[in-house]
């Protein structure tokens, strides 16, 4: 989970129980992605299963390969790689030194590209750079990208994926592209949040599963109690897609908590002015006090000229237009919302930026009334328990119905 909700603490838990945790990077600085990782190992040891998530930086490259370098200076084995709409150079660098790729997909051509061998260019790219080897691109040259993959859907980065239509599909693919080595295993991700939603995945061909939304609201979580109980009360409408940080001149979105919060609609209106608006200067002035004295608390000014401080302490002049600075800015006050919300500022509460799916809500229905509807009993381990067992019961039941109405 992003900017590191599924921490050390989460990760530990979880591979103590035998399951398998991803560190959540995105978001975080390398150095505190280094100390996550150095902590779950020393509490884990080598050979546990653990991995850490590998975000694509379609605008930042340098960022996605030096997570690449620190996680086999580590001995990180697995990555949870995601967002990915082509191979890139990192990420073929990271399996051909060994590294195992789950890969997560909603859309078929880009299931397609992880469950084919690498792009000769990107492995000739790197061979010159002497980033591989000769022997490396004799063992695994011919190898799929993936190990395993993940079809997601309908999970809190909003993706345009159906499980019901893509994981067949996706299946077949992985059949067709079948080579002597590895078998490519297929499992769902998103909107995993009740024993119906998994035995529904499981009977469409899931090998495996992957939760995210329900782990947030974990005590083993790293984001505040605040966020912890304000998830725990959401429903499954309580969500809304909002404007990312992360791809925001794109028109990235994510699906974020909405009840009790501003955010969502503050995020959509920023990404509109942004989208109208050549500079922030050209926005009508009772406009422009709104963004500064309720959104940014702060001077338009004053925060750009703090990040181009920033910015200028480690990389040459750059001459920004207005544009580029409004998205900078309005970058910034996304980015705040985001600690906010993991420090539970009081103050601050209708910023609260809570990436999570519509499965969370899902899940607090199913829960009602149990040991689990309080957050504080919910650790990751029995959650994912509690999700297979009763996934497995039900399918045994509905079977057992079917069978009998068939004689």
């Amino acid at each position: 989970m992003y900017r590191g909700v599924s921490g050390a603490d989460l990760l530990i838990r979880l591979g103590k129980a035998g399951g398998l945790g991803f560190f959540g990077t995105g978001g975080l600085p390398l150095a505190d992605v280094e100390d996550g990782l150095r902590t779950v190992i020393a509490a884990l040891g080598d050979d546990a299963p653990f991995g850490a998530n590998l975000l694509h930086q379609h605008a930042d490259p340098e960022r996605e390969a030096a997570l690449v370098d620190l996680y086999l200076r580590l001995g990180v084995r697995t990555v949870e790689a995601s967002g990915f709409l082509q191979i890139t150079p990192a990420l073929v660098k990271y399996r051909f030194k060994g590294g195992r790729v789950l890969a997560k997909a909603s859309r078929a051509d880009t299931a397609r590209a992880f469950l084919s061998p690498p792009p000769r260019a990107v492995v000739d790219r790197l061979l010159e750079r002497r980033e591989i080897t000769e022997a490396e691109i004799a063992r695994y040259g011919d190898l799929p990208v993936a190990d395993d993959l993940c079809v997601e859907a309908d999970g809190w980065h909003q993706a345009t994926g159906d499980l019901t239509t893509l994981l067949p599909t996706v299946l077949r693919l992985r059949d067709e592209l079948a080579t002597a080595g590895p078998r490519v295993h297929v499992g769902a991700a998103g909107g995993i949040g009740t024993p119906e939603a998994a035995a529904s995945a499981f009977l469409l061909g899931a090998e495996f599963l992957l939760t995210g939304s329900v782990n947030q609201c974990t005590v083993q979580a790293a984001t505040s109690e605040a966020v912890k109980q304000m998830l725990q009360d959401a429903e499954v409408h309580d969500v809304d897609a909002a404007p990312w940080g992360e791809e925001f001149e794109l028109g990235g979105r994510v699906r974020t908590l909405k009840r009790g919060v501003f955010q969502p609609a503050r995020a959509a209106k920023l990404h509109e002015l942004w989208r109208r608006h050549a500079a922030f200067e050209e926005v009508d002035a009772a406009t422009r006090d709104q963004v500064e004295h309720k959104y940014l608390r702060r001077p338009f000014a004053e925060v750009w000229a703090e990040l181009a401080a920033d910015h200028g302490a480690t990389a040459a002049p750059v001459q920004h237009t207005g544009k580029q600075r409004m998205a900078r800015v309005f970058r910034w006050y996304l980015d705040r919302c985001l600690d906010f919300a993991a420090q539970g500022d009081p103050d601050r509460r209708v910023d609260y930026a809570v990436y999570c799916g519509p499965a969370l809500g899902a899940f607090n229905a199913w829960v009602r009334g149990t040991d689990l509807e309080d957050w504080r009993g919910r650790h990751v381990d029995v959650v994912a328990d509690r999700l297979m067992t009763s996934a497995a019961q039900l399918l045994r039941d509905r079977f057992a119905t079917l069978v009998g109405q068939g004689d």
